[in-house]
């Protein structure tokens, strides 16, 4: 059997795995035996020889590299608790001394930085970030 169709097999080999897992690891390995196949065959080269095995090894390398840097998936900037509630508008209410915003029910205090004189029950307010347990806030 000629050595150029054993490279094509194990690149059909690689090629299924990676059907199968998609993880672009198999993928590199399909295009290196591919490409050392293309080179055989070109060469007409019947023996196994060290430097088809260093062509393997590095254009997977190569691969691998290059496939887990381009193809990886974007992350996603996810939002939790009171971050979910930035630049959200609201009204304000006064219990008994404290100024708070009610969110789904829950009471939120304000920071005592952003507290003003113009500050009254009922105006629109938009959060602008929060400190631990208060959100500062601005009057629109």
């Amino acid at each position: 059997m000629e050595l150029y169709y054993i490279w094509f097999w194990v690149w059909i080999i690689f090629l299924i795995v990676e059907i199968l897992t998609v993880t672009f690891y198999w993928l590199s390995l399909a295009l290196a035996s591919f490409i050392v196949a293309s080179i055989v065959y070109l060469n007409w080269d019947n023996n196994f020889t060290i430097f088809q095995s260093i062509v393997f090894v590095i254009t997977s390398i190569i691969f691998a590299l290059i496939f887990t840097k381009f193809l990886r998936p974007k992350k996603v900037a996810q939002v939790f608790g009171l971050d979910n509630y930035i630049w959200t508008y609201h009204k304000l209410e006064k219990i008994w001394n404290d100024w708070k915003l009610k969110i789904d029910w829950v009471d939120y205090l304000i920071d005592d930085d952003c507290i003003n004189d113009t500050f009254s029950v009922w105006k629109k307010i938009k959060i602008i970030s929060h400190k631990s347990w208060s959100f500062v806030v601005e009057i629109v």
